[in-house]
């Protein structure tokens, strides 16, 4: 799979520096309003240390990373529920992705207003939640009355559908963020932003005051781990990355884009496996819990179809051996596994059909 991440907030937040920083795809960056009118799609190549040194070891043609995608949409504002600003669109190209970066402004730069006229951070927080919120409660209500028939003519699923809508529906109205797992049919549905896994990253010039942390993991019910709460100064880290690494000096060995991949994977409980040959040496990336056959699927569709077994051995102990698959079958260290067989992360597949 390819995970989808959408980037929201504010005008001039640092949501377009950010995805540049992340995808090096393009978009523009400018000091006023409304920059991103049409939504920016980009990836991010999940760069495998492991990998790199396998690759070195079994001389393949190719090198291939997994990747993610990252959606860089317009800024919202107050109302943009309703439609104020660029809000409808806003809304609408945001619901494709499954997790969600909500970028707040914490800098203070008089070429750069902000839409608040002031600095802060945690009332950008609550509108930007808020907007989602009245953006799902419209979704539902607009559903309710045609759901709401379906149910009383006798349909089981259109009932079920409309519990779990009814449920959501006092949940959000309370100002909280459902909890996806509660509510699989109508969520399969509507798509709803509110349910979605997120991370707040915290556009700041200065470390980040553990008071106004400690305030925005509260902010959200239940509260937001702290592994989901960065701080960084975006514009330094693009521009970091414009230069070569010889002239990037102390921060030479900063990895934001490793912090932000490893919080990707959090979100959304994901894992790698590897397949290697002599054309190519590939990552990809899958859900937790997928079998060795769905696992095949992600590779070619025809693997999944044909699937006889696969042929397992984890990165660690294949590089342990500098890469010597026949060395590690002698061992005793590939194992043979079926289709029911539950991929682990670090996992090298060899696929058979």
């Amino acid at each position: 799979m390819i995970p989808r991440f959408g980037l929201v907030g504010f005008p001039n937040v640092g949501k377009s520096t950010f995805f540049r920083y992340l995808t090096k795809a393009p978009a523009e960056i400018a000091e006023y309003p409304f920059t991103t009118i049409e939504v920016n799609k980009g990836f991010l190549n999940v760069e495998d240390e492991k990998l790199k040194k396998l690759f070195s070891l079994v001389h393949s043609k190719k090198l291939t990373f997994a990747q993610a995608e990252f959606f860089d949409v317009a800024g919202l504002i107050k109302g943009a529920h309703k439609g104020e600003g660029l809000g409808n669109q806003f809304l609408a190209d945001i619901r494709p992705v499954e997790g969600i970066f909500e970028i707040i402004r914490n800098f203070e730069n008089p070429n750069v207003p902000s839409p608040l006229d002031k600095i802060d951070p945690l009332e950008e927080l609550g509108i930007l939640n808020l907007e989602i919120i009245l953006s799902d409660l419209q979704i539902l209500e607009r559903n309710q009355e045609t759901i709401s028939k379906e149910a009383k003519s006798g349909s089981a699923e259109r009932k079920k559908e409309l519990s779990e809508l009814l449920k959501l529906k006092e949940i959000l109205k309370s100002g909280k963020r459902p909890v996806s797992s509660e509510f699989p049919e109508i969520l399969r549905e509507f798509n709803l932003i509110s349910t979605k896994p997120l991370m707040v990253v915290v556009n700041s010039q200065k470390t980040l005051d553990e008071d106004i942390k400690t305030k925005i993991s509260r902010f959200f019910d239940p509260p937001l781990k702290n592994d989901f709460i960065l701080s960084a100064d975006l514009k330094l880290f693009f521009d970091l990355e414009e230069l070569p690494e010889s002239e990037r000096g102390e921060f030479s060995q900063e990895d934001l884009k490793r912090e932000i991949v490893d919080v990707c994977f959090k979100m959304l409980d994901l894992i790698t496996f590897y397949t290697v040959n002599e054309n190519e040496c590939h990552s990809w990336i899958i859900k937790r819990g997928l079998n060795a056959k769905e696992a095949a699927g992600e590779v070619h569709t025809d693997f999944q179809q044909k699937f006889i077994r696969a042929e397992v051995i984890p990165i660690d102990k294949l590089l342990e051996l500098n890469g010597n698959w026949p060395l590690a079958h002698q061992k005793g260290l590939i194992r043979v596994e079926g289709k029911d067989y539950k991929v682990q992360n670090g996992d090298v597949i060899l696929i058979k059909i």
